[in-house]
């Protein structure tokens, strides 16, 4: 277990980090001219250059975030299949049934995405139904 870190100059702005296992007046009796302290081994000095190299990268590799192009994702195929199966199946339902059939299923996919998938498909709107419109029925 790694209980301190020691600088110990070198050369220019070079030198060795080293890692002790000793508490902290154990390194300071070595320190002060006794005996050298205990490494941990022989892997656990590094240089400092190599310390700070070794730091950028690992900040450079936790805040770099993969790249996306522009835009929005593109509708998943799976629902695109979905939206398509249950137009086929059902063919008077129109894009607002759908989103809700879709909604009871768990896929939350909006209404304008299912119109948008079904214009692209070449399936057009819900014909009219026979019978009075809306306002002809209120007006009657």
């Amino acid at each position: 277990m790694l209980k301190s870190i020691l600088w110990v100059p070198g050369t220019a702005s070079h030198g060795l980090i080293c890692g002790f296992a000793g508490t902290e007046p154990e390194l300071r009796k070595d320190a002060s001219g006794g005996r050298p302290p205990a490494l941990l081994d022989s892997s656990s000095c590094s240089r400092l250059d190599d310390l700070l190299r070794w730091h950028v990268h690992l900040v450079r590799r936790h805040w770099t975030y993969p790249r996306r192009g522009p835009g929005r994702p593109p509708t998943r195929p799976t629902i695109r299949a979905l939206v398509l199966y249950l137009a086929a199946e059902n063919p008077a339902w129109g894009y607002r049934r759908i989103t809700g059939e879709l909604a009871g299923l768990g896929r939350k996919v909006g209404a304008a995405t299912v119109w948008r998938i079904l214009r692209k498909a070449g399936i057009d709107p819900v014909p009219r139904r026979s019978g009075p419109t809306w306002g002809q029925f209120l007006r009657a």
